[in-house]
Formats: structure tokens, sequence, C-alpha cells
């Protein structure tokens, strides 16, 4: 015998959310709305982060208008990381670089950024990710620069510097409370 026993959980019922439909206009609106204000690009960790949404907008849309803007912005920067260094921050636009070159079916479009990559490996930095951010800038990059090229030692990089700032060096994982520290100056810090 079997029992099914439905619990009504507090907060918004499913009849408080858009349809998909309206969910697509509403992404729609809402990137318009943000690309007609900014106008100018830039490669910061805020570009970054927003391209992968803009990505995200582009897979459930297919809006050519999307992927055109995401491949000019790419061409602006020469398919580089911002600073052309390892900084998590400015491997956040890699993430959607590979994106844009498995979509484009065009691999000399991360050729740049692979290249910095390959630098941070070569040098086997275990110190540039010390604030938990690192790991939504630059994690993701890795893993599909190792998931188009191929190449293990991305995910190896992105595994290694994980668990330097999670448990090694930095230290930033809680196991009393299961969250991450910002960064070590609240390791400390008594709530």
């Amino acid at each position: 015998m079997v029992v099914v026993v439905a619990v009504r959980l507090r907060g918004p019922s499913s009849r408080d959310f858009p349809v998909p439909r309206d969910t697509s206009q509403i992404m729609k609106n809402m990137n318009s709305a943000f690309l007609e204000r900014t106008k100018d690009f830039d490669c910061s960790w805020t570009r970054g982060t927003y391209m992968t949404g803009h990505m995200a907008h582009y897979e459930a849309s297919k809006n050519a208008t999307l992927l055109a803007y995401a491949e000019a912005w790419g061409d602006h920067y020469d398919w580089k990381t911002c600073k052309h260094d390892t900084n998590a921050n400015d491997e956040a636009a890699v993430q959607s670089y590979v994106e844009i070159a498995r979509i484009t079916n065009n691999a000399s479009r991360i050729v740049p950024s692979r290249e910095i990559m390959q630098e941070q490996i070569a040098k086997n930095d275990t110190t540039s990710w010390w604030w938990i951010d690192a790991t939504f800038m630059a994690l993701p990059a890795f893993a599909r620069m190792a998931n188009y090229t191929g190449d293990e030692k991305f995910f190896d990089q992105g595994r290694m510097l994980f668990e330097q700032t999670a448990y090694g060096k930095f230290a930033l994982w809680n196991a009393d409370d299961n969250l991450f520290w910002r960064d070590d100056t609240y390791v400390t810090k008594k709530w």
C-alpha cells in the first residue's frame, strides 16, 4: 500500500508564478531594458555575470539578436579576459565565450582565453581564489573550457582552486553553519 501525503508549504503557490509564456516575455523585456540602458561594452565581472544570464536567455529563446550581441561583445574584447590576466573576476567572461564558441562552432574564439587559463595552470597558482565569489566567476569557466576542449587540466585546476578556497589555504567553508564565508575577513567574526 502506498500512502501519499501532500503538504502545502508556506510561500507562493504555483498560481503566483508566471506561466512559461509570460516568463519568456518578462525575460525579453528585462534584457531589452538592460541593453537599451547600457550601450557601452565592458568586460568586468558584472558584465561577465550578466552575459551568463544573457546566454541562458539566448538558449531559451534562440533569438538571433541576443547571439549577435554576444558575438559583438566577444569580438570587441578579442575573446580575451578583461585585463588579460588570471583574475577570477575577469574569467567570468570566459563562461560566455565558450558558450558562444560552442553555439557558433567557432573554436578560434576561445584561443585567447584558453591561453590565459593555461598560463594560470602552468603557474600552479593556488592562491588566486581568496573570496567565494571566485567560484561563481571562474569555476564554470574552467568546467566549460574542459568540456569544450576535452582537456582535463582545466577540470583539475578548477577543482584544485575550489579546494584551496573551501578547505585549504583560505578555508572559507564553515561546516558548523553549512555556509561559505565571503572571504577570510569573516571567518573570525561572531554572528
